[in-house]
């Protein structure tokens, strides 16, 4: 075992203390980092295939943020199982914009055509866009977890 994993494990078992738990998560996060294998980032000749991605995340999370607003007013036809789904995949995505950033401004820095340079800041505001529909979907979705067909069907009133 990795002693970088070994010491996870070992945080993981610790017993709660709210005066630690801010270091011990921060000591988390490093450990992610130090055991996550360094990005492949990708030459300028890979902008279509990168621009395609990020298009493509962005009008995916615009179809389901239009998704979530139609459900707002009825959470009860949605179940707890598609709600956490919404956070699982929204929220990865979220933390997976600053690989997006990052490639992007790592090109921008290299000597790029007009027209590339045009696309690479187009694709830095899909990536902004991106970011700030991926948090409409979020905050909405919390509200609605708290109205699925299970908590209603829990409800026994008093």
């Amino acid at each position: 075992m990795r002693p970088a994993r070994a010491l996870e494990l070992a945080l993981t078992a610790m017993p709660p203390n709210k005066l630690i738990e801010p270091q011990i998560e921060l000591r988390r996060r490093w450990i992610r980092l130090a055991m996550a294998e360094q990005p492949d980032w990708q030459p300028i000749s890979r902008l279509p295939l990168i621009g395609s991605m990020i298009d493509g995340m962005l009008q995916d999370a615009e179809e389901h943020c239009q998704t979530l607003l139609q459900a707002a007013p009825k959470p009860h036809v949605l179940d707890d199982y598609t709600v956490g789904r919404v956070f699982e995949v929204f929220a990865s995505q979220k933390n997976d914009l600053w690989l997006f950033e990052e490639q992007l401004a790592r090109w921008k820095i290299d000597k790029l055509s007009v027209g590339q340079r045009h696309e690479v800041d187009r694709l830095t505001e899909q990536v902004g866009r991106c970011r700030t529909v991926i948090d409409s979907i979020l905050s909405p979705a919390e509200q609605l977890q708290q109205g699925t067909i299970e908590k209603v069907l829990a409800f026994k009133p008093s």
